[in-house]
Order: C-alpha cells, then structure tokens, then sequence
C-alpha cells in the first residue's frame, strides 16, 4: 500500500465547517438532479410517441 493520500479523499483536505459545507454542497446537488430528472423523465413518459414506441398503451 502507498503512503500517498488519493486525491479524492476529501476528509484530508477539509476539516470541521469546511467539510460539513463539502458534504452539504454535495448532498443539495444530488438531489437537484434527481429531481431534474423526475421532472424531465415524467414529460418523456406521458409523451404519446414514447407510449407508442415503448408499447405501453
């Protein structure tokens, strides 16, 4: 095993408010684009040429 920290290991590189902020700032956009994602895949699933090709209805 290397000595070497990763650069991803972010627990090094923050500590205390720094890191609750990184984690928080990580969560919020998580769950920005999971609801994005919602929101566009709801559209898609109603559309009536997706219902046709998929052969839903």
């Amino acid at each position: 095993m290397s000595d070497k920290i990763s650069s991803w290991n972010v627990v090094h590189r923050f500590e205390k408010r720094q890191l609750l902020i990184a984690i928080n700032c990580a969560a919020a956009l998580s769950i920005l684009m999971f609801g994005y994602d919602q929101g566009l895949m709801g559209g898609v699933n109603n559309s009536k040429n997706y219902i046709d090709l998929m052969k839903f209805g």
